[in-house]
Parts: structure tokens; sequence; C-alpha cells
């Protein structure tokens, strides 16, 4: 894998067939890295790694990385994301420890070295209890990825970059990064996406391109997802950033929400900033 080099995520060509996302990655966009997505309970029990590797080996891509993600989750609101995502529900905690664990196994299996997830929302340092509560929970999550040789990423989005700094600084694990969104701060009007690269630059693992606009009550309700260039999460600084602060993993085409046809226009757009 080159330095910067365009990739894709698998759920943004093809959500339920990995195969047919790492195939359609290389001959319709000529990709050569891409981050593999499950994202439930079954799929993560049926998955086939010899199979998933064998898809790649064919396809001529390199999976950089997994992304597992959690039933159960309310998209209506920034509040209702926070109440229901990642590791944040007491009921569903032991579960999706579970999940986190299966897909890092799987990780292993695929001879990639990061897992990513949404893991859930930083509760706020004022209210002690909670989050010491989720300091805990996160270091339970790296003690998984690190029996199987993974580093967990934490997606951006949620909080602004100071306070998910500070929080894995509490969660001091070695095994700990971030896979950072500028589309998600967006999204959840959680601050500049730029200076979030330099807040966050020394704990940035891996990389997902997405734009976004933010919605007229950033913070309470989401905002638009749209195509890169379009939206206000200032791409071209962003890649200028993290170039300029050492970042040399792959930058991620995502998208989450339809339409996921076509990338022709997402990818070329960051390829040309690169040569």
């Amino acid at each position: 894998m080159n330095s910067l080099e365009v990739g894709i995520c698998s759920w943004s060509v093809n959500r339920a067939d990995i195969a047919v996302a790492l195939s359609t990655a290389k001959r319709t966009y000529a990709i050569s890295v891409a981050h593999v997505g499950i994202f439930d309970q079954t799929s993560i029990e049926q998955a086939d790694p010899d199979a998933i590797r064998t898809a790649a080996s064919e396809a001529g891509v390199e999976i950089c990385a997994t992304f597992v993600g959690f039933e159960g989750l309310d998209r209506t609101s920034i509040a209702s994301i926070a109440q229901t995502g990642g590791l944040v529900p007491d009921d569903l905690f032991e579960e999706r420890l579970t999940h986190l664990a299966r897909g890092a196994a799987l990780t292993k299996a695929l001879d990639a070295e990061m897992l990513a997830a949404h893991l859930g929302a930083v509760p706020s340092p004022s209210d002690e209890a909670r989050y010491n509560a989720f300091v805990n929970r996160v270091r339970r999550a790296s003690d998984v990825a690190a029996e199987h040789g993974v580093t967990l990423l934490a997606e951006t989005g949620q909080e602004p970059a100071d306070a998910l700094y500070d929080f894995l600084t509490a969660v001091d694990c070695k095994n700990v990064g971030v896979n950072f969104d500028p589309g998600n701060m967006v999204i959840c009007g959680t601050g500049d996406p730029v200076r979030a690269v330099t807040t966050l630059a020394d704990r940035i693992r891996l990389v997902h391109l997405k734009d976004a606009i933010a919605s007229s009550n950033p913070g309470v309700e989401r905002g638009r997802e749209t195509r890169l260039g379009d939206g206000e999460a200032n791409i071209p600084r962003v890649i200028s950033k993290l170039r300029a602060l050492g970042y040399h993993g792959p930058l991620l085409i995502e998208r989450s929400l339809p339409p996921r046809e076509n990338h022709t226009e997402d990818i070329e757009y960051v390829r040309s900033m690169l040569f």
C-alpha cells in the first residue's frame, strides 16, 4: 500500500457482499485498498475469512482494516445515537463486547491489524461516575482487541476532538487509536475537522473521507451527507493537514448513505489533490 493511497469502504460499494464489493472496487474504480465492514451479528458469526481473503487476493485488493457496526442503533437524532450507540447501553454492553471480540478475531484472520467502530458518545467528565465507567468499558474492548494483536479504532463524530483526545488519554491503552472521519464531525456538529486533525494527529491511524452539510440546529439534529467537495468538511484542507502532520495511511472513501452507486467523482476528486 502506497502512502495516502485512495481506497474505499466495502459497505459503500456493497453492504451485503464483501466479495462483490472488493471485485467492484478494483474493476470499476481501480481501487487497491479497502476497509471491510460487517454490521450485524449473524453476518459476523457466518463470516468466512478464507473466502474473504480469497476474494481480496483474486481482486487484487488489500484489506487494511475491518469495521463492525452494532445492531439497535437509533439514528433519529444526535441524542438517540448517543443513547443507543456503541458500548453505551448498559443492557447491551456484554453482547456488543462479544461482537467486538468476533470482529477482532476476524480482523486477525484476514491478516489486518486494525478494527474500527463507533464506540459510543463520550460522557461529560463532569459526570465522573459515567465517565469512568465508559473509560473502563473501552479498556475492556481494548483488551479484547489486544488478545488478537489488533488495534482498536474509535471513529470520530460524536464529541469534539479535544474531548475525544482527553478521553483516550484517560483510557491509556497503546492499542487504541482514532479512525478519523471529517464528515461525521459536520453531521454531528462537533467542531472544525481541520482543527480536529491537529488535535488528534498522533492518534489517527485510519481516515475515512466523507463530506456533509451541517444542520440548522447543529449538535441536536443531524447534518446531511454530500458528495466530496460539496459539503463543509473542507476535504482539501483536511488532506493537506493530514499530509503535513505525517499521516501516511490510506484515504478511504465512505458513502454511508444512499446514493452508493457511483464513486467515480469522489475518487477522482481525491486523487486530483495527491498528484
